[in-house]
């Protein structure tokens, strides 16, 4: 076994990564459309434990501006331990932390920059896994859920061109920690008002194939939730196609609720999908569109929560811009 750097993913990475079910306590989750994800990411850095030709872990950082972020972070079943786990594996597991440690410790040094990543709080095993690897809290994200069963198309529902949208976007939060600006990443969209932009942000597509969801029940729930009506019509476990949203901000100072409702309402409708996630920090002084937001049943069933932003090195103060790609 050896380990490897690369910019581009091999076949036996994807694997890995595709193969990967996410979370631990609480929501269980594979991505559907893996494959697709990876040409998104920006400035990709693969750390990988190779044994020939499988791929037994994969660290995969974006290289960004001033910061590192950490994307995917998983090894193969072998290397989980658990509490039952043999000490001849927990020894092994111990190595390679140790040369993981070594890793991120050359990469702070050489690049002068922090490293951050989210986790979810009730996923007990990779906090534990940050916390040994040097990654404190830091912030507390917020993270909602927008459903329609009938989303409703309008013709002030427009898609702009990252030219069209960044400008306005850059303004609005290139002053925030961890701000980013990636043209491989989400589609673009305003909200016209006598033909003037008055809403913009960015909608990214996603697929996940759902194992269980937070609660004593969640197992038991995916099971019944495709025969529940009106339920089943926003979430299909087998393969939830879902939309995110990141970057909205108003250049309307009237703009009122119904507006900001019924853009997201036709980002959904354009997408044909019937749910979007999307996290925000609360600390931000752009957040008060959330008020304005009416979320929907899956809102109510699901509620809001909350993500743990963990950062090795020095943390950058808020508030912080979410990418909503790097929850996905």
């Amino acid at each position: 076994m050896h380990f490897i750097e690369q910019e581009q993913p091999t076949e036996a990475i994807k694997i890995l990564i595709a193969n990967t079910v996410l979370g631990s306590n609480g929501a269980r989750y594979r991505h559907v459309n893996t494959l697709e994800q990876l040409t998104k990411l920006d400035n990709p850095l693969y750390f990988s434990l190779m044994a020939k030709e499988l791929c037994l872990g994969n660290i995969t950082l974006c290289q960004r501006e001033d910061s590192l972020y950490l994307r995917y972070f998983t090894f193969h079943p072998r290397f989980q331990a658990t509490l039952n786990t043999s000490k001849r594996i927990k020894d092994r597991e111990s190595i390679l932390k140790e040369e993981i440690n070594v890793y991120l410790n050359s990469l702070i040094s050489e690049t002068k920059q922090s490293i951050y990543a989210y986790i979810e709080p009730d996923n007990i095993r990779s906090l534990n896994m940050a916390k040994a690897f040097g990654f404190s809290p830091t912030a507390k994200i917020a993270m909602y859920h927008f459903s329609r069963r009938f989303p409703r198309a309008s013709r002030q529902f427009k898609i702009l061109t990252f030219d069209e949208a960044i400008p306005f976007i850059r303004n609005q939060f290139s002053n925030h920690s961890y701000y980013v600006e990636n043209p491989k990443s989400g589609i673009y969209a305003g909200w016209l008002i006598n033909n003037e932009i008055a809403l913009v942000t960015r909608f990214h597509e996603a697929s996940w194939e759902i194992k269980s969801i937070k609660g004593p029940f969640g197992k038991l729930l995916i099971n019944v939730l495709p025969w529940l009506p009106i339920v089943n019509k926003l979430i299909t476990p087998a393969c939830h196609k879902f939309l995110a949203f990141d970057s909205f901000l108003s250049l309307n100072p009237s703009i009122d609720a119904k507006d900001v409702n019924a853009f997201l309402s036709a980002g959904l409708a354009h997408f044909k999908v019937h749910h979007m996630m999307h996290w925000v920090d609360e600390s931000s002084l752009n957040r008060q569109y959330v008020e304005d937001i009416q979320w929907g049943m899956l809102h109510r069933i699901l509620g809001k929560s909350e993500i743990n932003l963990v950062v090795r090195g020095h943390a950058a103060a808020g508030p912080y811009f979410i990418d909503a790609m790097d929850m996905l």
